[in-house]
């Protein structure tokens, strides 16, 4: 699961994010300032694929990303820039960049508890 800030042709920022439903991948983008999903597709390949080699653990155990995104802004008064979710030899996070008038930093979440499990200030 990724999740990426970008700029818009109109100059808005929209988030653009890949979702697990129903055993398919949906690419979605949704504007940042009123949520709304402003357009969705599927991609079966990447969605077979992944079914294909996907582990025991299921994302219906993960608390929605759309939570902890929210908790961190209104937290850090800062943005989301970019969420990568990884597997490290079993060890699933999320990482989730993000900016705020103090700098940058990319924390580490489990996608279960929600939880902090380290951080990395960029230069």
């Amino acid at each position: 699961m990724e999740v990426e800030a970008e700029s818009g042709s109109s100059g808005r920022l929209n988030y653009e994010l890949e979702v697990l439903v129903g055993g398919e991948i949906r690419e979605l983008r949704i504007d940042s300032r009123s949520g709304r999903i402003t357009t969705t597709s599927t991609n079966k390949l990447v969605s077979w694929v992944r079914n294909l080699f996907a582990s025991d653990r299921t994302m219906r155990d993960f608390k929605p990303l759309s939570a902890i995104i929210v908790g961190l802004e209104k937290q850090s008064g800062g943005t989301v820039t970019e969420v990568e979710f990884e597997d490290d030899d079993h060890h699933l996070h999320y990482q989730i960049d993000i900016s705020t008038s103090a700098g940058s930093a990319s924390l580490y979440i489990d996608p279960i508890s929600g939880q902090r499990l380290g951080f990395a200030l960029e230069d």
